[in-house]
């Protein structure tokens, strides 16, 4: 994962193993009461490794609850991300000053088939991946998806909006390893024709997706 984010964000990705519910908080074990299975060890898996990687801060964390977006209101000082997919649990986090906010999204590499463009995919996106070879227009569309996923996790902090996909459009750099998020809409702070960018990598057959926010302008 090297050069995924820069020295200011620390970032682990490790394998779920078979994290125990009751290890949690009370408060915590409650957001997941009545899931399935499958969600309460993602879950459990995020909150374990966020909650251990802020001790390692020397940050005691109270409970990571989720606002009503669904994201974690962080301790003071702290922006961070948890992602996961399939085997895979990866938290992003810095305590530096003058970060906007952290994304982080772990998606499974298979390229994204034709049949779901239309949900995705903005004009302006599409104008971009015809730009691209007919044979590797799948894999930028799903470069496209995880970058969208990234880089609204990034702006959240300072919008306090869920942003829907059409808010964005996503421009995959050549090498497929960089990308710029252009904002399609005002999301206050952020103004449209704002910009974000971040950073591909590829772990075991999936995509790893890294965006930093600057501090919005005010």
């Amino acid at each position: 994962m090297k050069g995924l984010f820069d020295a200011r964000v620390r970032l682990c990705i490790e394998p779920i193993g078979e994290p125990d519910l009751s290890s949690l908080p009370v408060q915590e074990q409650a957001l997941v009461a009545k899931a399935v299975p499958k969600r309460i060890r993602e879950f459990v898996a995020g909150r374990t490794l966020a909650r251990r990687m802020l001790g390692e801060a020397g940050i005691a964390a109270q409970p990571l609850l989720r606002t009503e977006h669904g994201a974690v209101p962080w301790p003071s000082g702290v922006q961070a991300s948890i992602s996961h997919c399939g085997p895979w649990v990866g938290v992003a986090m810095t305590t530096e000053s003058g970060i906007g906010g952290v994304g982080l999204d772990i998606e499974e590499a298979k390229p994204l088939e034709e049949t779901y463009w239309h949900v995705i995919l903005t004009d302006d996106d599409m104008r971009h991946l015809l730009s691209w070879p007919e044979s590797e227009r799948t894999r930028v569309a799903k470069r496209v998806f995880a970058a969208k996923e990234a880089a609204y996790k990034a702006q959240y902090p300072a919008s306090q909006q869920f942003l829907p996909f059409s808010a964005m459009w996503i421009e995959v750099g050549t090498d497929m390893q960089s990308f710029i998020a252009h904002f399609r809409v005002d999301a206050s702070p952020w103004r449209t024709g704002d910009v974000l960018r971040g950073r591909f990598a590829d772990l075991d057959a999936h995509i790893v997706t890294g965006v930093v926010a600057p501090p919005p302008q005010s």
